[in-house]
């Protein structure tokens, strides 16, 4: 393998996020704490973990996703609630239907894939909650369907509810809007939020990224390049003006 290569094969493997900046990071970090602290007060303990604690370990990518990725599809209520109870309720059917432990793992997991991308509530964590439920069978056999409820669902619900003045109180948008059909005029003269969101289907990044803020990105990038086409038509300024410019400033006496 040549070396430009191997640079190429490298630049992809390496990291495809932008670093957030270190306030990010701090605001990502403090709020993720705070939320699941109040979730642990806040609901009674349910599930019985060696710690006694209240939270099941799939909250914790939730509370990730709410916290640090508020804008994401993968992470708005219909996605996290549904995805989370509708991901229990198949694992608990297959794990008080089915005895062999790989199999509830595999069956767990992959009818819950299937029913969060046919409910369109993709959301990651769920297929945790699936798996968490399939390797848990004892807390799954004393609990039943009551594992749904909770800690699943009144857990969602917490995380979601704390989401919003979270977001709000550190300047961020939750939940994210699907702009209305007829809402406003389109981002460009013949582009509608519809060929917006069809352009997302096409590239398969519906899951990615929303249309209110794929539109937000296009109008910033045509207002970048006006400024910058702006600054090319302006005729360039003589250095003897500049010169002249300069001069004049420099004798003016100071405030």
């Amino acid at each position: 393998m040549t070396r430009p290569r191997l640079r190429a094969v490298l630049r992809h493997l390496g990291p495809a996020m932008g670093f957030p900046g270190w306030y990010e990071i701090a605001r990502a970090t403090l709020a993720i704490v705070v939320a699941l602290v109040l979730v642990e007060l806040l609901l009674p303990p349910v599930v019985a973990t060696p710690d006694g604690l209240f939270l099941i370990a799939p909250f914790g990518a939730t509370a990730i996703m709410l916290i640090a990725l508020p804008n994401s599809p993968l992470a708005q209520p219909w996605t996290v609630f549904c995805g989370n109870t509708v991901s229990a309720a198949i694992a608990v059917t297959v794990v008080l239907s089915v005895g062999d432990p790989a199999l509830r793992l595999v069956l767990a997991t992959g009818l819950a894939l299937a029913a969060m991308l046919a409910l369109r509530a993709l959301h990651p964590p769920g297929g945790a909650v699936a798996a968490w439920a399939a390797l848990t069978p004892d807390v799954i056999e004393t609990l039943g369907y009551r594992y749904v409820i909770e800690p699943v669902a009144l857990g969602s619900v917490a995380l979601v509810l704390l989401a919003l003045p979270i977001a709000r109180l550190t300047g961020r948008r939750y939940p994210f809007r699907q702009p209305p059909e007829t809402a406003g005029p389109p981002v460009l003269p013949e582009v509608s939020p519809q060929d917006l969101a069809e352009l997302l289907m096409a590239y398969r990044q519906s899951a990615n990224i929303g249309v209110e803020d794929l539109a937000r990105l296009i109008a910033a990038a045509e207002r970048l390049s006006e400024e910058h086409m702006g600054s090319k038509l302006r005729p360039p300024v003589p250095p003897s003006v500049r010169a002249a410019r300069g001069s004049a400033g420099a004798g003016r006496p100071m405030a």
